[in-house]
């Protein structure tokens, strides 16, 4: 799977009307584009917001950054400040609680020596993954390599503030643990509001 992030800086009041217009209007136009597999909407306050959305491949996800890139140059001129902060890439871990909520999420960005990512993918699903799943409210966990290899995005989601920033501070310390040897900068967070998540249904789900 391949996942596109993109950050957007918004003019202030805007949140509520964006919040409308991308449920309403974009999510049936990009839920329905070859190869989806789920879409978020994340308010990090500061009037940014965040979204995340899933393809199953490479040229699928880069065709919903072309999508949103029209619609929102359609839809949206007069509520966001500037083009968004874009990142595509693969998905090589990826843990989903099916039928769950999430009412909050958490972003961390890290770099890392390009020759250990795949290392560190493994301990990652080994290690953290099981850790942040058997946590109270826990959603979702996915982990995003760019395509320079040496760079990515972390995604967690719960179905509550209190739990996300519990699961933040066991990832944090975890992170220092088994991977302070191969991260290169320290991890930049962001956390938000998940405002709603629309994900295809698992093959057999009614």
């Amino acid at each position: 799977m391949v996942g596109s992030i993109r950050e957007y800086r918004l003019q202030p009041g805007k949140l509520n009307e964006v919040v409308r217009l991308t449920r309403d209007h974009f999510v049936p136009i990009v839920s329905n584009a070859p190869g989806f597999v789920s879409y978020s909407f994340t308010y990090v306050g500061g009037d940014e917001i965040v979204t995340t959305s899933i393809f199953e491949t490479q040229a699928q996800a880069e065709q919903s950054n072309v999508i949103a890139a029209e619609w929102a140059k359609a839809n949206l001129k007069d509520a966001v400040t500037a083009p968004p902060r874009v990142t595509t890439g693969r998905i090589p871990v990826r843990h989903v609680n099916e039928g769950t909520q999430p009412g909050y999420g958490v972003m961390r960005r890290f770099e890392i020596k390009r020759e250990h990512i795949d290392q560190a993918t493994k301990r990652v699903a080994d290690g953290l993954v099981p850790l942040l799943s058997g946590m109270r409210g826990f959603c979702s966990y996915g982990l995003l390599v760019a395509s320079t290899e040496d760079r990515g995005v972390t995604l967690s989601a719960f179905t509550d503030r209190a739990a996300a920033e519990e699961s933040n501070q066991r990832a944090l310390a975890w992170t220092r643990e088994n991977l302070g040897d191969v991260l290169t900068k320290p991890i930049e967070v962001v956390t938000g509001e998940v405002k709603f998540r629309l994900a295809k249904a698992p093959v057999g789900a009614l």
